[in-house]
């Protein structure tokens, strides 16, 4: 009898360290809080707990017809989509994941993913900027918005799941060509949100500051961008060493008339990236990624290109972050 006891009070030991075991499997998986919070007449906003200026002309929400206005590029950056804007048509495209806003000035019709909504209120063009209706915008990108009336005072919140241990366990890669720094600055910053590996793209003819000048009719980039022929710039290394271990590339660059500088080029052009996510980023001081992405995509022939982002030239290292945060990337791949 004392012997079957025994049996027993040892299977239930193990069946509890099992049971332990899956519970502790499953609290790997954790969820981020994404706050952001401002309030009527305020120039500045709080995401994540950092304060900053909603824009750099201290713009502030206002309320039209009892709906909140804002000047949404901010806001739509660090929720880490993307905001393009079209002054022919006074358009205002929002993007964030598989998600398309089209907003037009003094139009209560907008479209989501190409379904037609009414809003309460129409977009507007208040002291040259363009303000845009938040509920509905935060709504459809699938954020909760609450309205404090007795503080004017807007909390717009996301869970954001980090499944660190159930993604793939491929390594992150950062790849960048940086002109005058800016690039350079956003990349590392990705490096650091994403416990990635890094790579620089350095052209064998280095561009000086009278290269870059864009003023300058007679400059280098004039030329090169007069002259496709001459954007076959040579690169000290397009070989990333353990290639074949990265999962997931960001490959960086900044705006040259509208396309991804062209020293680039050589080494979408060098590499395979079959099996892999190809995300990238572009820093421009007022141009949007435009068909950058696109066109390196179809320059590469391969891999899974995403819609990538643009950050302005003095970005955050909190923007660059929040953004990071919601593509769900393996945090501890590169260990």
């Amino acid at each position: 009898m004392k012997k079957l006891i025994l049996i027993l009070l040892t299977f239930v030991l193990a069946m509890s360290f099992m049971t332990g075991c899956s519970a502790a499997e499953q609290s790997t998986e954790t969820t981020e809080k994404f706050v952001l919070t401002m309030q009527i007449g305020n120039p500045v906003m709080t995401v994540n707990g950092e304060e900053k200026n909603i824009d750099d002309n201290g713009t502030i929400p206002v309320v039209e017809s009892g709906r909140t206005l804002v000047p949404i590029r901010a806001i739509i950056e660090a929720m880490g989509g993307d905001v393009k804007w079209d002054g022919e048509t006074n358009t205002a495209v929002l993007t964030l994941g598989d998600d398309i806003i089209t907003l037009v000035i003094g139009s209560e019709t907008a479209f989501l993913n190409e379904e037609k909504h009414t809003l309460d209120v129409e977009p507007k063009i208040i002291n040259d900027r363009t303000m845009l209706p938040i509920r509905f915008i935060a709504e459809s990108f699938k954020f909760s918005v609450d309205w404090d009336e007795k503080t004017e005072t807007i909390t717009i919140t996301k869970d954001i799941a980090d499944n660190s241990e159930t993604t793939k366990g491929g390594k992150t890669l950062v790849v960048y060509y940086s002109a005058s720094g800016n690039t350079e600055k956003v990349a590392n910053y990705i490096k650091d949100a994403a416990n990635a590996d890094i790579f620089e793209l350095v052209p064998v003819d280095k561009y000086t500051d009278d290269d870059l000048d864009w003023t300058d009719e007679s400059s280098r980039v004039n030329d090169e961008h007069d002259d496709e022929s001459k954007r076959d710039i040579k690169l000290e290394s397009t070989t990333v060493p353990n290639w074949s271990e990265y999962d997931t590339v960001f490959i960086g660059y900044p705006i040259w008339w509208g396309i991804a500088a062209w020293p680039v080029n050589n080494f979408v052009k060098d590499n395979d990236f079959s099996g892999k996510t190809v995300i990238p980023f572009c820093t421009s001081a007022s141009s949007g990624m435009g068909e950058s992405g696109k066109l390196l995509s179809n320059m590469a022939g391969t891999g899974d290109w995403q819609d990538g982002m643009r950050f302005r030239s003095g970005a955050s290292e909190s923007d660059v972050k929040s953004w990071v945060d919601t593509l769900n990337l393996a945090a501890s791949n590169n260990k």
